[in-house]
């Protein structure tokens, strides 16, 4: 039920050349065009490790921190929620844009405010 890893990180920012400049000559990650505003860079065999998005506000961000099943994700859900953070299970379209089975989103209580944590499974 624990958290494995931070499967993604995901910024918004109008400066999408920058980062991509970034990403791809100053880290070596590969470019994964995702279009519309959006785009993906991998840094080995996950389909996305950082996600750049114009159509959020600047310096906005989330997280995406793998767990290893969706028993897991349950029992992280529960858990969060039994701390009183709540919970959000996401939609099926959504989990298959962060290519994952399955996703839940909550506020990070730790973090500034516009900070969210995704978390799947599978």
């Amino acid at each position: 039920m624990e958290i494995q890893a931070l499967g993604y990180l995901g910024v918004g920012t109008a400066r999408l050349d920058d980062w991509t400049s970034l990403a791809t000559g100053g880290l070596g990650m590969q470019a994964v065009d995702r279009g519309a505003g959006i785009r993906a860079f991998r840094m080995d065999d996950r389909r996305q490790r950082l996600v750049l998005d114009s159509t959020m506000p600047d310096s906005a961000r989330y997280f995406g921190w793998e767990v290893a099943n969706a028993e897991a994700l349950d029992a992280l859900a529960a858990r969060l929620e039994q701390a009183g953070v709540a919970v959000r299970q996401e939609p099926k379209t959504l989990a298959d844009q962060r290519f994952v089975s399955a996703l839940i989103s909550f506020l990070d209580p730790w973090q500034s405010p516009g900070s969210v944590s995704w978390c799947g499974g599978g």
